[in-house]
């Protein structure tokens, strides 16, 4: 529910990275999927021109047995 704050630029209280992020690409994941899709349709409507969200999540990507760097 912050994302729409938090991507805004003239919001005082802006996520300094995000916020910044409109050129750059950016790639959202959750655990199933679900949210980061939502989440990358909202940044889309807001003028992000790269954003990406991970298919299935990470259920699905650990499923697949890729790699984790934490």
């Amino acid at each position: 529910g912050h994302l729409e704050a938090l991507a805004d630029l003239e919001y005082g209280k802006a996520h300094p990275e995000l916020s910044r992020a409109r050129e750059r690409r950016v790639l959202l994941y959750c655990d199933s999927g679900t949210r980061s899709a939502f989440a990358a349709v909202t940044l889309a409507q807001m003028g992000f021109a790269r954003v990406y969200s991970l298919t299935g999540g990470m259920v699905v990507w650990e499923a697949e047995d890729k790699p984790i760097e934490s």
